[in-house]
C-alpha cells in the first residue's frame, strides 16, 4: 500500500503554501464551525447555525478551490 496526499493539508502544500499559511487556513476552516455549534448550544441558535453555514460554504469553496488547481491530484 501507498500512502495518499489526499488530505485539505497536503493539497494546499501541493500549491505551494507554506506549513504557517496551511495552518492558519486549516484553523480557520476547523474553528468557524466548532465555535457555531458552541454558541448554538450555549447562547443564541441562529448565530451558531448562521457560522456552522459559513464554515459548510467556506469548506466547500476551499475544495472546489483546490479541485481547479491541484492538477497533481488524482
Amino acid at each position: 500500500l501507498l500512502a495518499h496526499r489526499k488530505h485539505l493539508y497536503q493539497r494546499l502544500g501541493n500549491l505551494g503554501w507554506s506549513h504557517g499559511r496551511v495552518l492558519v487556513a486549516v484553523t480557520a476552516l476547523s474553528l468557524l464551525p466548532g465555535v457555531g455549534g458552541v454558541v448554538m448550544l450555549l447562547h443564541h441558535r441562529l448565530a451558531g447555525l448562521i457560522a456552522i453555514a459559513t464554515g459548510a460554504i467556506l469548506i466547500g469553496a476551499t475544495t472546489f478551490w483546490i479541485e481547479a488547481r491541484d492538477r497533481t491530484f488524482d
